[in-house]
């Protein structure tokens, strides 16, 4: 099991609770601002416009708010009034100034303590203050973590189609194994003798050799005892660039072969995909026989357990 998967789920997992909460406070207080700017003409018309400006209705436009708010904040200076100060604040939370129209709205809240639907007002431009200063505090981390979650994808896929192109690649090649014992070649189910010098010899062909570290498959080599359920694994090599390679046998791997009598079996895989088995006798082990022979089959026709779980082979 990969130990930093856990790790990155995690990760993940935050930067996507990041990313939502900073685009849910956004939303929440675009929203709030587009209802100000809806609430704001009805309560133009309230007022009386100043000498020589006209009517609000005529001077109110969705574009010309910027352009109110001041006049508004100096009415309400001059002739405060619980409108004056309900307009005012109405003004500044379309365009987003927060503490304006926080300021006005308790103003008119004090001016008209008995008039609900003004508390009510106020209570929502607070609560909507609040998300403001929230999100724009979440605002920097919710970009960060966008933009760190659209790398990671594009990473990834980038990744998911180097892997399926080599994935492809691999499929093709055929593998053969072969277990050495004093420099001979062990035959398909021959026993497997007793000595120091003990190696694997494994071909591979149609390997294209390639210049570049890390281009090269990774090759696998497990000892699978199936009538003691015991497995002895080798250390796998990774980028693999010779179609012949040979792999001494240490004195652990050895000693465990040996002190299991019976068949054994030798499987190669490249890039987790089955490639190649070959019986093996240690002592007592009844011969496989001659319909035993060494499978070198392509990647994708082999589906022999423990491989299956690997998902990587078709039937």
């Amino acid at each position: 099991m990969n130990r930093s998967r856990p790790a990155r789920r995690a990760v993940t997992t935050v930067l996507v609770l990041v990313t939502i909460a900073g685009l849910g406070l956004s939303v929440v207080h675009r929203r709030g601002t587009a209802h100000a700017t809806r609430e704001l003409g009805p309560a133009l018309r309230r007022l009386e416009a100043p000498e020589g400006l006209g009517a609000w209705p005529d001077l109110f436009r969705p574009g010309t708010v910027s352009a109110l708010a001041p006049r508004l904040d100096a009415m309400a200076t001059d002739a405060p009034s619980p409108e004056v100060h309900t307009a005012a604040s109405l003004a500044w939370q379309a365009l987003g100034d927060d503490a304006s129209a926080v300021r006005h709205a308790e103003l008119a809240a004090r001016l008209a303590p008995d008039d609900a639907s003004i508390q009510a007002r106020r209570d929502r431009i607070v609560d909507l203050a609040l998300v403001g200063r929230v999100q724009r505090r979440v605002k920097p981390f919710a970009w960060f973590s966008g933009l760190a979650l659209v790398f990671f994808a594009l990473r990834g896929l980038v990744r998911r189609l180097r892997d399926g192109a080599r994935r492809r690649t691999t499929s093709a090649l055929v593998v053969r194994a072969a277990v050495v014992a004093d420099g001979e070649r062990l035959a398909p189910g021959a026993t497997l003798p007793d000595t120091d010098d003990m190696a694997v010899d494994v071909f591979i062909d149609g390997l294209r050799t390639s210049s570049r570290p890390g281009k090269g498959p990774r090759l696998e080599l497990v000892f699978s005892h199936a009538g003691g359920s015991r497995t002895v694994r080798l250390t796998p090599l990774k980028d693999v660039r010779h179609a012949a390679t040979r792999i001494p046998l240490g004195e652990s791997t050895r000693a465990s072969l040996l002190t299991a009598p019976g068949t054994w079996r030798l499987h190669a895989s490249l890039d987790g995909l089955a490639a190649t088995w070959v019986p093996l006798v240690v002592g007592t082990g009844t011969n496989p026989g001659p319909a035993a022979k060494p499978q070198a089959l392509r990647m994708h026709k082999a589906c022999r357990a423990p491989w299956r779980r690997l998902g990587a082979c078709r039937r």
